[in-house]
C-alpha cells in the first residue's frame, strides 16, 4: 500500500523459530539453574501445630465463657420471674390487707353514721317540748363526709338489690308468667305482696319514672295483668278486659292496633327487666351497663304506648257504660223505677263511670318529656289512623279441620280413625295408628333428605327439554309402613306381635289373637268405606252387618277366652274373611293362607308353630292394610308438602280462632318472638316501622307462596348464629328451653336432632379451643431443663387438637390421668416432663382470675363463642368467613367447617319450608 500505508505483512505475527540472536532454550536453562525449594521444613510445623492448639484452646475457652453467659443469663431470668412472682403476690396480700382494713373502716362508719342518726333522733324527741334558741352555726360532725355517706348509701343499696334480685329469682315468677293463668297473675299482682314490694323496690333502685306520683310503678304492674288477660282470651276466646270492642262483629282498628302494640312493648320491657334482674350485681350497679340502657329504652316505648292505649280505652270504656245506661234508663223508665235489680246495675255502672273519670282526669294531668318515641302522641295517632283507613283486608284464609285433630296436631298421641285437613283446594289426610306429630316428622325427615340430595347433586326443581318440563316431584313415590318406622323411630307396627309370640304359653293367648284380629278388621273396613264405598249401598250394608255380628262373637270368645272354643273360634275368623272379601283392595291368597292355617289348626289343636303361622299372618295383613292407607294419604310433591307443614303450623289448638279484632302472628308463635327477643339485640330498635307492624296484624300468610326473601333468611340465620354459639357458661339456657319445651321455638320442634347435634359439635368446638389455648399457653413459658430449649417447639399442635377434640367427642370433664394423656400426645418427644400438676393450678388460676385478663377462661369462651357467632353469620366461600376460619379454628378447622355446613343446611332448610310464615313474621317484626 502507498501513503505510509501498512502492508498486510506488518499485521502478522513472527515465527516462533529462534532468530541468529537468541540463545536456545537448553543452553538457557544451564545458565540459568534452578533448585527446588523443600517448603516442609521442621519449624514450618511446630508453628502450625501451635496454631492449632491456639486454636482449640480459643475454641473451649469461648464455649465456656458462651455457657457462662447463657447460664447467667438463665439465672437472671429465673431471679427475675421470682423476683416478679414475690412482688405479685406481696402486692396480692397488700391489696387484700387494704381491702379488708377498708372494709373495717366501712363498718365502722356505718355503725358511728348509725349511732349518730338514732342519738339524734332521740333527742329530737326529748327536746320536742322545749324552745331552745337555735345556734348561728351549725357544727359539721368530723367523722363522716358527704364521701362517706356516699358509701354507705352504696353498700345499702347493694345490700337491697341482692335481696330483692334473690327473691324474684325464688319466686320463679318470669318462668311461670307465661303459663300462669289471669286469675293467678291477678292474686300475684296484689299491693301487699312480697313479689310486687320486691318489684317496685327493684325499680326505684333501678331509678326508673313512673306515670303516677309517690313511684308505685302500677303501669309496669299492669304490663303482667294485660299479657295474662291475652293469654287467657286466646286460650278461652272470651273478651278480654283490655278489648274495649263493643261486640266481635263491630271491631276498633285504632284499639286493637294500640292495645297490640302495648303488649308486643310490655313483653319487650318485662324481658329487658328480667335480664336486668338475672345479671350480676355489679351489671346492676353500673348506670351504663347495656341490660340497664336496653331496660330504659323499653320503658320509654312502653309507656309512650301504654297512655295511648289507656287514654283511647277509658273513652271506649266510658262510652260502653254510657250505652249500658241508656239500657238500664230505658228499662226502669218501662218499669217505672220498680226493679231493685235494675236499680242495682245502675248503681253499679254509675260508681264505675266516676272512677274511669277519675282516673282518666288522674292520668291526663300528668305530662311526660321522657316516654319518647320519636313522634308525638297527637301526629303518631294520625299516622296509625292513615295507615288503618287505606288497610286492605285479605280473604280469609279457609281451614277446615276437626277439633280432634286440632288439639293433638303437636302431640304424639295416635289417631285411632282416618283424619283429613282441608285448605282451600287442598286436602291432606292423615292415616289412623300414626299420630298427626309423628305423620309431620316423616314429611319433613323427606323434606331434609331431598334438599340435601338436591343441594350434593345440584339438581334443578324444574328441568325444561325442549317444549317439556319434567319435574323431579315425583308421583310414583310410594309409601310403606317399614320405611315410615325406619325413619321417624317412632311408630313401631311389630311390637304387639312380638308380645303374642312371646306370650304363647299363657292360656289367654287366642283372646289377645282375637283382638287384634277385630283392630286389623277395623282398620280394614274403615279403608273400603272411606276409600273404596263413595255412596252407601247395599254392599255397605252387608259388610256393616257382618261386622256388628263379628264383634259379638269376638267379645263372647274374649269373655271365654280360658276355656276356649275352637269351634266358635274357627266361625269367627270365617267372618272375619267374609270382611276382608268385602273390599278389592286385598289379594285372594291372602285369604286363602288364612284359610289352610285355620284348617290345620283345628286338625292340630294348640299346635304352637301353626298359632305363630296365625299371628305372621295377622302382621302380613295389617302391613298390607297400613300400606293401602299410606298410599291414599300420600303427599305427592314437595309444594304440597310445604303447605302441609305450613297449615298445621298455622291452625293449633289456641290459636286458630282469635277474637281480638288482629291476627298479629306474635300471638299464634309467642315462643319464636321470645326467642327473637333474647337473640336480638336491637329488637326494640324494630318498632321504628310500626306501620309494617299493623299491617302484618291485620293481614294472612300466603301459605302455597315459594317467595325467598333474602333479607328474611339472612335476619334469621344470624338470629340462629348467636343462639347457638352461646359459650359454655350460657348452655342453661338452651338446655332450660330444650328441657321445658323440647325444642327452641315453635319453628324447630321437628328440627331438635338437628339443633342438638348442632349444640354438641359447637360445644366440642369451643371447649376443645379454650383448652388447646390454655395449654398452649402455659408451655409458651416451658423450657426443658437447662438447655434453652423451649416446650412449644416440641408440641405437635395437631397432634394436641385432635387429642383434646377426641376427649370432649367422648367425655364432658378432664381428670388429671386423661389430661396428662392428652398431653403426652401432643409431643413429639415422650421423654418430657409434662408438670401437670403446674398446668392444672394454670388452669384453676384462669377460672378465678380476673374477668378483663386475656388468659381468664370465661372470656377466652366469649371471645371464641363471639367469633364462632360472626363465622356461621357471615355468607359462606367470603373473604369474612375464610378469615375468621383462619384467625380463630384454623387448629379445629374440619369440625369448623362440619358445622358451618350443617348449620347454613339448617338455617336453608327451615327457611324454605316455613318461607310462607317466617315472611309474614319478618314483615311483623318491622323488616329489619
Amino acid at each position: 500500500m502507498m501513503d505510509g500505508g501498512l502492508d498486510d505483512s506488518d499485521n502478522e505475527f513472527p515465527n516462533s523459530q529462534p532468530s541468529n540472536f537468541q540463545l536456545p532454550p537448553d543452553i538457557l536453562r544451564n545458565l540459568t539453574p534452578i533448585r527446588k525449594k523443600n517448603r516442609v521444613r521442621p519449624c514450618t510445623t511446630r508453628r502450625n501445630a501451635f496454631i492449632e492448639n491456639r486454636r482449640m484452646c480459643l475454641e473451649e475457652r469461648s464455649r465456656i465463657i458462651s455457657e457462662r453467659v447463657r447460664e447467667l443469663k438463665q439465672r437472671r431470668d429465673l431471679f427475675s420471674k421470682r423476683l416478679a412472682k414475690n412482688l405479685t403476690n406481696n402486692l396480692a396480700v397488700a391489696k387484700e390487707r387494704r381491702y379488708k382494713l377498708l372494709e373495717a373502716k366501712r363498718e365502722r362508719a356505718r355503725r358511728h353514721f348509725l349511732q349518730n342518726e338514732s342519738q339524734q333522733v332521740a333527742s329530737k324527741e326529748i327536746c320536742s317540748s322545749r324552745s331552745v334558741e337555735a345556734p348561728n352555726k351549725i357544727p359539721v360532725s368530723p367523722d363522716y363526709d358527704s364521701a362517706s355517706l356516699a358509701v354507705i348509701r352504696k353498700a345499702f343499696k347493694r345490700t337491697l338489690l341482692v335481696k330483692h334480685s334473690k327473691l324474684i329469682k325464688e319466686s320463679k315468677f318470669f318462668e311461670m308468667l307465661p303459663e300462669m293463668s289471669y286469675r293467678q297473675t291477678l292474686t300475684l299482682m296484689k299491693h301487699d305482696s312480697k313479689l310486687v314490694m320486691s318489684v317496685v323496690s327493684l325499680l326505684r333502685l333501678f331509678n326508673l319514672p313512673d306515670v303516677m306520683p309517690k313511684r308505685l310503678y302500677r303501669s309496669f304492674l299492669y304490663s303482667f295483668i294485660m299479657i295474662a288477660d291475652y293469654m287467657n282470651s286466646i286460650a278461652t276466646h272470651n273478651h278480654g278486659g283490655f278489648n274495649s270492642n263493643g261486640s266481635n262483629k263491630k271491631r276498633n282498628n285504632l284499639t286493637n292496633s294500640l292495645a297490640l302494640l302495648s303488649y308486643k312493648s310490655a313483653l319487650l320491657v318485662i324481658n329487658d327487666f328480667k335480664s336486668l334482674v338475672y345479671s350480676s350485681i355489679d351489671d346492676q350497679l353500673n348506670p351504663w351497663c347495656e341490660q340497664k340502657l336496653k331496660l330504659s329504652k323499653s320503658w320509654r316505648y312502653y309507656h309512650f304506648f301504654f297512655l295511648l292505649y289507656k287514654s283511647i280505652h277509658f273513652e271506649n270504656c266510658i262510652s260502653i257504660l254510657d250505652e249500658a245506661l241508656d239500657i238500664v234508663e230505658n228499662q226502669l223508665e218501662i218499669l217505672q223505677n220498680n226493679d231493685t235489680s235494675i236499680s242495682k246495675h245502675r248503681d253499679f255502672y254509675l260508681s264505675n263511670m266516676k272512677l274511669l273519670n277519675h282516673i282518666s282526669n288522674k292520668v291526663d294531668l300528668f305530662k311526660y318529656d321522657w316516654d319518647y318515641f320519636g313522634l308525638s302522641q297527637d301526629y303518631f295517632l294520625k299516622e296509625v289512623i292513615m295507615i288503618l283507613e287505606n288497610l286492605h283486608r285479605p280473604q280469609e284464609i279457609s281451614i277446615r279441620i276437626d277439633v280432634n285433630t286440632l288439639q293433638n296436631i303437636h302431640k304424639p298421641i295416635k289417631n285411632s280413625s282416618y283424619q283429613n285437613i282441608k285448605y282451600n283446594e287442598y286436602t291432606f289426610r292423615i292415616p289412623p295408628q300414626i299420630s298427626i306429630l309423628h305423620w309431620r316428622k316423616y314429611w319433613v325427615e323427606v323434606y331434609k333428605d331431598f334438599k340435601k340430595d338436591q343441594h350434593q347433586n345440584m339438581v334443578p326443581s324444574v328441568v325444561k327439554a325442549g317444549l317439556i318440563q319434567v319435574s323431579n316431584n315425583s308421583n310414583d313415590f310410594k309409601l310403606d309402613i317399614l320405611s315410615i318406622s325406619q325413619k321417624i323411630n317412632e311408630v313401631n307396627l311389630h311390637s304387639k306381635y312380638d308380645d303374642l309370640r312371646n306370650n304363647m304359653a299363657t292360656r289367654f293367648i287366642f283372646g289377645e289373637i282375637i283382638t287384634v284380629m277385630v283392630d286389623n278388621a277395623s282398620l280394614y273396613l274403615e279403608y273400603v268405606s272411606k276409600m273404596e264405598y263413595r255412596d252407601i249401598d247395599r254392599s255397605s250394608h252387608e259388610t256393616a252387618t257382618k261386622w256388628n255380628f263379628f264383634k259379638k262373637n269376638a267379645e263372647n270368645l274374649k269373655k271365654e277366652s280360658a276355656n276356649f272354643d275352637y269351634k266358635a273360634w274357627k266361625s269367627t275368623v270365617s267372618l272375619f274373611l267374609e270382611m276382608i272379601r268385602a273390599g278389592s283392595s286385598i289379594n285372594e291368597s291372602v285369604v286363602k293362607n288364612f284359610e289352610d292355617i285355620v284348617r290345620e289348626l283345628s286338625l292340630q289343636r294348640g299346635e304352637k308353630n301353626l298359632v305363630v303361622s296365625f299371628i305372621d299372618a295377622l302382621e302380613e295383613f295389617e302391613v298390607l292394610v297400613m300400606n293401602l292407607w299410606l298410599q291414599k294419604c300420600n303427599i305427592r310433591s314437595s309444594e304440597n308438602l310445604k303447605i302441609f307443614e305450613n297449615v298445621c303450623q298455622f291452625a293449633s289448638e289456641n290459636k286458630f280462632k282469635i277474637e281480638l279484632g288482629t291476627n298479629s302472628p306474635q300471638l299464634r308463635f309467642p315462643r319464636f318472638y321470645q326467642f327473637l327477643m333474647d337473640n336480638d339485640d336491637k329488637f326494640l330498635s324494630h318498632f321504628s316501622n310500626y306501620g309494617s307492624m299493623i299491617n302484618a296484624s291485620f293481614a294472612h300468610p300466603n301459605l302455597h307462596s315459594n317467595e325467598f326473601d333474602q333479607k328474611a333468611s339472612n335476619y334469621f340465620r344470624v338470629i340462629y348464629a348467636k343462639f347457638v354459639s352461646r359459650s359454655p357458661s350460657e348452655y342453661s339456657y338452651c338446655n332450660e328451653l330444650l328441657g321445658r319445651y323440647g325444642s327452641i321455638n315453635e319453628f324447630t320442634d321437628l328440627f331438635k336432632g338437628d339443633i342438638q347435634a348442632l349444640l354438641n359439635n359447637i360445644h366440642i368446638l369451643i371447649k376443645s379451643s379454650t383448652l388447646f389455648h390454655l395449654t398452649i399457653s402455659f408451655y409458651s413459658t416451658q423450657f426443658l431443663g437447662n438447655s434453652g430449649i423451649s416446650y412449644l417447639s416440641l408440641i405437635s399442635k395437631g397432634k394436641l387438637s385432635r387429642a383434646v377434640k377426641t376427649h370432649f367427642v367422648e367425655k364432658e370433664c378432664v381428670t388429671v390421668s386423661e389430661l396428662e394423656n392428652i398431653v403426652r400426645a401432643g409431643f413429639s418427644r415422650q421423654d418430657v416432663p409434662l408438670y401437670i400438676d403446674s398446668l392444672l393450678a394454670y388452669y384453676r388460676k384462669q377460672k378465678t382470675s380476673d374477668h378483663n385478663s386475656t388468659t381468664n377462661e370465661k372470656q377466652i369462651s366469649q371471645l371464641f363463642s363471639s367469633k364462632l357467632a360472626a363465622f356461621l353469620a357471615s355468607p359462606s366461600e367470603s373473604n369474612i368467613s375464610r378469615n375468621l376460619l383462619s384467625g380463630n379454628f384454623h387448629t379445629f378447622q374440619e369440625l369448623a367447617l362440619q358445622i358451618l355446613s350443617d348449620f347454613h343446611f339448617f338455617t336453608i332448610v327451615n327457611y324454605e319450608l316455613y318461607s310462607p310464615l317466617l315472611n309474614w313474621i319478618y314483615r311483623d317484626i318491622g323488616e329489619p
